[in-house]
């Protein structure tokens, strides 16, 4: 989890986030709170978890989550949700003194659906290697298949259909979420990430997701040029071919003048 502020703030150690402490009428709380605020139908039992700040820049904190039980996180219709109490106002304070407004010290985000350690890189890879043997096969059938590109094509719009439902506001397991993943590398052609050379290349300053569920179908800025992906060079190559196409007839006109 990142937590980002809106100005520069002062780099606070880790420790102090980690195991400071305060005194608030007599009763001694931690400088820095999280939480996790059950959904409708989850059992907090269930929802055990520890936490440790492991980066503070000036603009953004970064918290490691440990759920006992990943499993059960978010499982049902109502998410479950992490709750961020900065207790103590003077730990963060921004470069002219300013420290964070009292509407502003309780933070709540709701949780997406999680895998067992281990689990996700290795759905990852088994997803990773189909989409890989499925792009080597279409490509060659285009080559000696030909009369079946029809097909394939409309097989192709029917995918690109099906990794659209998660967009609706729906809660998705931890597996079917790696499945739409992969699935929509196979429907949206994504043969390698670009997002950020773009960046570079235009200097845009990069941004996040719209929210989880875009974040989970690879549309993970608010940039268009971002989220096309390797279709960006499909869409540059069509005027150039034409280009050429216009090229050659031109000499071949020449050629038979002469």
């Amino acid at each position: 989890m990142v937590i980002t502020f809106d100005r520069d703030v002062n780099k606070v150690d880790l420790e102090d986030i980690n195991n400071g402490t305060i005194e608030i009428k007599k009763k001694l709380l931690p400088a820095f709170q999280v939480e996790v605020t059950p959904g409708l139908d989850s059992d907090l039992e269930n929802l055990k978890f520890e936490w440790t700040a492991v980066e503070m820049t000036t603009r953004t904190l970064t918290l490691q989550l440990m759920f006992e039980k990943p499993m059960y996180v978010s499982v049902y219709d109502w998410y479950d949700r992490l709750k961020v109490t900065f207790n103590d106002s003077q730990l963060f304070y921004s470069e002219n003194g300013s420290i964070i407004h009292p509407r502003d010290r309780v933070l709540t985000e709701r949780i997406p659906p999680l895998l067992p350690n281990g689990v996700e890189s290795t759905l990852m890879n088994v997803f990773s290697s189909i989409v890989v043997v499925a792009e080597a096969t279409a490509f060659a059938g285009s080559f000696f298949f030909t009369w079946l590109l029809n097909n394939i094509w409309s097989i192709i719009n029917t995918q690109q259909l099906i990794v659209l439902f998660p967009l609706f506001d729906v809660t998705l397991p931890g597996n079917a979420k790696i499945f739409y993943q992969a699935l929509m590398k196979i429907a949206a052609f994504e043969m390698f990430e670009i997002g950020d050379t773009v960046n570079e290349l235009l200097s845009l300053e990069p941004t996040g997701a719209v929210n989880d569920n875009y974040e989970t179908l690879g549309f993970e800025s608010t940039y268009f040029i971002n989220n096309v992906g390797t279709m960006l060079f499909y869409y540059l190559l069509f005027p150039a071919l034409m280009l050429a196409d216009w090229v050659i007839q031109k000499m071949s006109g020449a050629s038979r003048s002469c």
